[in-house]
């Protein structure tokens, strides 16, 4: 049982921390395009299919990171299911280390 718990609070640490680290990425993500769509505004040099085709890849990139945080939130959430229905082994089913061993 004690096993058990510990193994879903480490894996609900891990989520946590992939939660966050993801968070962070997202955010300077979001940051790095709000600095690019600035400079295309300003800058007379890119077409508008150069503009376009960023545009598109940023729309990508969005939808990827949805994607993949909906797979790993799936992946924890089935990891912690399978170690939540594991029921603990009792002492009297665990294999003995000294069956088979005579005594004395």
């Amino acid at each position: 049982m004690y096993n058990t718990k510990m193994f879903i609070q480490t894996i609900e640490y891990q989520k946590t921390l992939f939660d966050s680290s993801f968070a962070a990425m997202v955010t300077l993500q979001n940051q790095g395009q709000q600095m690019m769509n600035q400079a295309f505004e300003k800058s007379p040099l890119l077409s508008d299919d150069s503009k376009n085709m960023c545009s598109s890849w940023i729309d990508f990139v969005k939808q990827n990171n949805e994607t993949c945080k909906e797979y790993a939130d799936s992946s924890f959430d089935k990891i912690k299911e399978f170690f939540a229905e594991s029921k603990p082994v009792s002492s009297a089913e665990k294999p003995s280390a000294a069956t088979g061993k005579k005594s004395g």
